[in-house]
């Protein structure tokens, strides 16, 4: 877009980080390109009045660093308003009834659309080698032919005579995730490669303590607890059981969940926009 002859008084660039400063292209001709863009980017950046970034730990706030931009501000993503709401214990027993998740159990949940890249099968694999007597509630927006994968998986390693205890469901109405996110105990998250997962976000502001990979910003949250490999996962779900431990997770959600407010978001932008007018 032609900046300089855009009608807006104040530009404001909203960044989700700069993925493409990650990885540079092995492809020569790529690589060409990926200089290119790299240098258009930072004389781009200035033409901004202000940059919005979702945390100072991702990429975009390093390199707004390295080119001595300062004009920066931190707004995270935010969480639907009903979110924050507890679930009716009937609601959240109802859904759990129609999913055929077992009662009385302890639930992790994982939610996010079926696809290599956010990477259930990691999830998966940890929580059946962890061996806990609990269940497992994956929702996407569809079953494709990963959850499909993730299924086979599941039913080659499943014992017939024992009760299902992994559930791969999809398609669910925000209500349902809502009250299945109020309804559980921790959320498992495998993603190879994200800024700030709002799936994370949701599960704080329902108070449900994360085990996560290591993407984006997710470990300056202290929330849950961020995991390098399977066998860390492994280790952190076998944990549910310890109380102390899984309470202070829970009070560390109840601390940070108003972060992604959509008033506290909303009334920290207009703050920030009166500011600059003056």
């Amino acid at each position: 877009p032609n900046l300089e002859q855009a009608l807006a008084k104040i530009k404001i660039l909203h960044s989700h980080d700069f993925s493409v400063m990650k990885i540079k292209p092995k492809n020569p001709f790529s690589r060409i390109k990926w200089i290119w863009y790299y240098w258009k980017l930072s004389k781009l950046i200035w033409k901004f009045d202000r940059v919005f970034i979702l945390n100072e730990q991702l990429k975009d706030a390093e390199y707004l660093s390295k080119i001595s931009y300062s004009h920066v501000d931190v707004i995270p993503n935010g969480v639907d308003a009903g979110f924050f709401e507890p679930s009716l214990p009937i609601q959240i027993d109802k859904v759990k009834e129609k999913y055929g998740v077992r009662p009385h159990k302890k639930i992790f949940i994982s939610i996010s659309n079926y696809s290599d890249l956010k990477n259930q099968s990691f999830v998966l694999n940890a929580f059946l080698h962890s061996e806990v007597d609990a269940d497992l509630i994956f929702i996407g927006r569809e079953l494709n032919y990963y959850a499909y994968q993730l299924i086979d998986k599941y039913n080659s390693k499943h014992q017939r005579c024992l009760p299902k205890n992994v559930h791969f469901l999809a398609g669910l109405s925000r209500q349902e995730i809502k009250d299945l996110l109020w309804g559980s105990d921790v959320f498992l998250h495998g993603s190879k490669c994200e800024a700030l997962p709002l799936v994370i976000c949701e599960s704080i502001a329902t108070k449900t303590p994360f085990i996560s990979t290591d993407v984006g910003c997710i470990k300056s949250f202290s929330s849950g607890v961020v995991v390098g490999s399977e066998e860390a996962m492994i280790k952190q779900i076998r944990k549910i059981n310890e109380l102390k431990y899984y309470d202070e997770l829970k009070m560390n959600c109840q601390n940070e969940r108003m972060l992604f407010c959509w008033k506290t978001i909303i009334d920290k932008i207009e703050g920030i926009l009166t500011s600059m007018k003056k």
